[in-house]
């Protein structure tokens, strides 16, 4: 899936499904953060873009807050 197709469907997500992806996004980042090739970060960038779109900003905030502090949360994800 292309970054442009990606944003297309994050777009259409329900805000459930936005959270859903959100957590997902920013452990996929946090695990491959010493890799160059990922594109790991611009899926993040889609998906805050997203959440500040439909003015969010805070369920991304604290989403980052809380996976940041407990890693763990990525295991069980």
């Amino acid at each position: 899936m292309t970054l442009e197709q990606l944003k297309e469907t994050v777009e259409q997500m329900s805000e459930k499904d936005l959270f859903r992806f959100l957590k997902k996004s920013i452990c996929r980042s946090l695990a491959e953060v010493n890799d160059a090739a990922s594109d790991a970060n611009d899926t993040l960038d889609i998906v805050y873009f997203e959440c500040q779109r439909r003015g969010k900003e805070r369920l991304y905030d604290k989403t980052l807050e809380t996976v940041s502090n407990n890693p763990d949360i990525c295991v069980a994800a």
